[in-house]
């Protein structure tokens, strides 16, 4: 978990309700596979108006680890904590107790994305906890760790170090950083305590906007993007039998890739309950987050249906719901409810079957189909919605889980309504959108013989509809769901 992340979600595209991808058969029966996102997080940071070029999510990706000394914690920079840091990165199950950052977006990503990469031996570059914390460079508020990255960096370069296979799309950026520093997260040091805003020892993902702002040897490849922890986060899971837990390092990794926290950071509410892994470091990480970054292809719905789908840790079977008499961009970064069948298995296993600290309930524990609300539409620089970004700039997400940083015109009493990602709990209850305490549970799920409509559940959506006006005119029955399959029924009201 972190306290904070610095990193604005982005969006994409596909073409009109008629669209022909899908056979005729399923056309037919009113409902369309559709293919994976033209435009995902990777080939649209480039468009964003903070200048972030994410680690590839599809294909061979590496990511640059560096343990690095920090005085007066020396004796933490270990053989065996490199071995460790090794395992929770790059190894597998048996040397984990989980899954390593490597198995698990193997997993996650059907096999679409394949991490690779290798640890340094521990780095010395000669700087205490306060030499970090006053190094802070005011504009970028990095709390010190440019200087970090960049004494890390000439280091390398002094040693003649081959960076080409860190800059795998040619970009001229090194693709992804890991940096492990060797003190424990968020130490007291001279007079800042473990709570303070300006105590530099948690987890974050951030980019190194200082070197690529300044002029540098276009021919260099030069650090950009870069993950910050603590070696001991690996400590955190010994409770339920992780050794070398690699939670944190897994949820970090998903920022690399473009993903935005989905916790809220002014403490108002609790969006999607905890339940995901750029939520509370838990389970796997949502559809939504899959087609965004281009590892499933979802079923559009275009009027009555009975649809059957697998759970989605199998083959990344999600639904999406909107209204059929509107065109939809076929975009991950439009507004939408998407549905998926959860089931206790596959990723989902070690967070269902223990409570992991911090979260400390288990994961879902029965199959059910979870419904999410996603609004992830995008603006352009003249604050206009957009779904083609080829010709645009200054892109900004509109929705965030976080309300402070959402770029809409909502008022104090009805912000929390406009999440990025909200779940719709098929209890019904409201504690999602008014407690940031609240964890989900099995009766968010929708089982066997439940029914939705956005009439039933009104207080989720502005009058029954979505945030862009639309209705959603369709009852949608649960007709059968279980561990292997479900049996989904749309009808048009």
């Amino acid at each position: 978990m972190n306290k904070k992340y610095i990193l604005l979600l982005l969006p994409l595209l596909l073409l009109g309700c008629q669209k022909t991808n899908g056979d005729l058969s399923q056309q037919e029966n009113n409902y369309i596979r559709l293919e994976s996102s033209k435009e995902t997080y990777y080939s649209f940071s480039k468009n964003l108006y903070e200048r972030k070029y994410f680690m590839p999510a599809v294909g061979d990706s590496n990511i640059l680890v560096v343990p690095f000394i920090i005085k007066g914690y020396e004796v933490n920079a270990t053989k065996e904590n490199k071995e460790r840091i090794e395992n929770a990165i790059f190894g597998d199950y048996s040397s984990t107790g989980f899954e390593s950052v490597s198995s698990y977006y193997k997993k996650s990503s059907f096999s679409k994305l394949n991490i690779g990469g290798e640890v340094l031996p521990w780095m010395d570059i000669d700087m205490s906890p306060s030499d970090i914390k006053n190094a802070i460079n005011t504009k970028y508020n990095d709390y010190g760790t440019y200087t970090v990255i960049e004494k890390i960096y000439e280091k390398l370069k002094s040693e003649n170090f081959d960076f080409t296979n860190y800059d795998v799309d040619k970009n001229g950026y090194i693709d992804s950083i890991y940096v492990v520093y060797s003190c424990p997260s968020l130490i007291e040091f001279d007079f800042v305590t473990s709570d303070s805003e300006d105590n530099p020892f948690w987890a974050f993902t951030y980019v190194d906007y200082n070197i690529i702002d300044n002029p540098h040897d276009e021919n260099n490849i030069i650090p950009h993007l870069y993950s910050w922890t603590s070696f001991d986060t690996m400590n955190k899971g010994s409770t339920v039998g992780i050794f070398n837990d690699a939670h944190i390092f897994i949820h970090e990794t998903g920022h690399l890739l473009g993903l935005d926290d989905y916790y809220d950071y002014d403490s108002l509410h609790s969006p999607l309950g905890c339940f995901d892994m750029e939520d509370y470091n838990v389970g796997d990480h949502n559809a939504f987050s899959k087609y965004a970054l281009g590892w499933i292809e979802p079923i559009l719905v275009t009027g009555d249906a009975e649809i059957n789908i697998s759970p989605s840790t199998k083959n990344g079977d999600a639904i999406i719901i909107k209204n059929p008499a509107k065109e939809f961009s076929s975009s991950a970064f439009d507004e939408y409810l998407m549905l998926e069948l959860l089931t206790p298995d596959g990723l989902w296993t070690n967070d269902s079957n223990k409570s992991y600290p911090g979260v400390n309930n288990k994961t879902y524990s029965i199959p059910g189909i979870r419904i999410i609300h996603v609004d992830a539409r995008v603006k352009n620089s003249s604050s206009k919605i957009v779904y083609d970004f080829k010709n645009e700039s200054g892109l900004k997400q509109m929705c965030s889980n976080t309300p402070s940083k959402s770029y809409t015109n909502v008022t104090s009493t009805n912000k929390c309504k406009y999440d990025l990602l909200s779940l719709i709990p098929a209890s019904n209850s409201k504690l999602f959108q008014t407690s940031p305490l609240a964890v989900a549970n099995n009766n968010c799920l929708f089982s066997e013989g439940k029914v939705f409509t956005s009439g039933d559940f009104e207080f989720f959506f502005n009058d029954g509809k979505l945030h862009n006006g639309e209705d959603i005119p369709f009852r949608i029955t649960f007709k059968e769901v279980n561990e292997k399959t479900a049996t989904i029924n749309f009808k048009l009201i």
